[in-house]
């Protein structure tokens, strides 16, 4: 993926940070905390601060580039959004997985006149891995 065309077709100024981030996403797909990502990239952009990486982060949930998923363990982590997914997280090693190809229904009469912007799933239970540990 050519990162600086992206963001630039999103009106995005392809600065040094914002391409670190945005790639260090793309690759990693984690689900990272701003400490993850500022802990990842600080030895190669030494000016970086943790409020750069929540700055960019925050102008990347604007342009619909990024969604936070909250998570159990009571922090925000980012997601790269470049098609649309749901999640799964473990209540026993707190790992996100995505999840895709999950559709939502509802009877769109129970939110008549409310406005659906988004619909999000999230499943909680244990992984494969963590379940096999505890067997």
């Amino acid at each position: 993926m050519d990162i600086t065309k992206h963001l630039r077709d999103l009106n995005i100024s392809p600065s040094t940070t914002r391409r670190a981030i945005f790639q260090y996403l793309y690759e990693k797909k984690n689900h990272p905390t701003v400490n993850q990502i500022y802990t990842e990239l600080i030895h190669s952009i030494p000016t970086l601060s943790k409020t750069t990486v929540y700055n960019v982060l925050e102008l990347f949930i604007e342009k619909d580039m990024v969604h936070v998923v909250d998570s159990i363990d009571n922090e925000k982590h980012y997601d790269l959004v470049l098609i649309p997914h749901g999640h799964f997280i473990c209540e026993s090693c707190n790992q996100i997985f995505d999840v895709p190809n999950v559709k939502v229904s509802y009877d769109k009469n129970i939110l008549d006149g409310f406005d659906v912007r988004e619909k999000r799933v999230t499943f909680i239970g244990v992984c494969p891995t963590c379940k096999q540990k505890m067997n």
